[in-house]
């Protein structure tokens, strides 16, 4: 019986590794599959793998520079080296490309905290806080299409959108 159990964990952990290494290998036969990557990065930052995405990030092709996910990892691997200006330079960049983006928000309120800059990290991490509730409401929505009836949600969206800096959102209503 110890023995099945053994062989049955040792499966299980194989099959946990499979999908990465198949991950890997779509890596690297499309190099310029920047959601192939991205998603590779992350998976090693979740994982904190912290120099596997560096030597990933390393490998991005020139269109990254234009992808606001690649700035935000770049921010992480910066914050776990203790790089904050760094980080804070990268973050700021990827929120540059798209100001909506909860997560990158939510890395600048840990850096601007670790900072001191208490007021300013509180108001950033409410607002991605909103991003995300916003982003998950739409995504238990979004295969009915219902959210266009949700009370209030439309408003929301205008509201964190102008509070993100869209330039856009200003002439939406709310």
């Amino acid at each position: 019986i110890v023995a099945q159990a053994i062989y049955a964990n040792e499966q299980r952990r194989a099959n946990r590794q499979e999908p990465r290494e198949h991950l890997a290998q779509a890596v690297a036969r499309f190099p310029e599959n920047l959601d192939l990557l991205a998603y590779r990065i992350e998976v090693a930052l979740i994982e904190y793998k912290v120099e596997l995405a560096a030597s990933l990030l390393q490998t991005a092709p020139q269109s990254a520079l234009q992808d606001p996910r690649f700035w935000r990892f770049k921010a992480s691997v910066h914050e776990d080296r203790d790089e904050i200006e760094l980080a804070v330079s990268a973050v700021n960049k990827s929120l540059e490309l798209y100001p909506l983006g909860w997560r990158s928000q939510k890395i600048l309120a840990g850096l601007l905290r670790r900072r001191g800059d208490q007021d300013n990290a509180t108001r950033l991490s409410r607002q991605s806080t909103e991003g995300k509730h916003i982003e998950d409401a739409l995504n238990s929505l979004i295969e009915s299409k219902a959210w266009l009836t949700v009370p209030g949600l439309p408003g929301q969206m205008v509201k964190f959108a102008r509070l993100s800096g869209d330039r856009e959102a200003e002439f939406l209503s709310e």
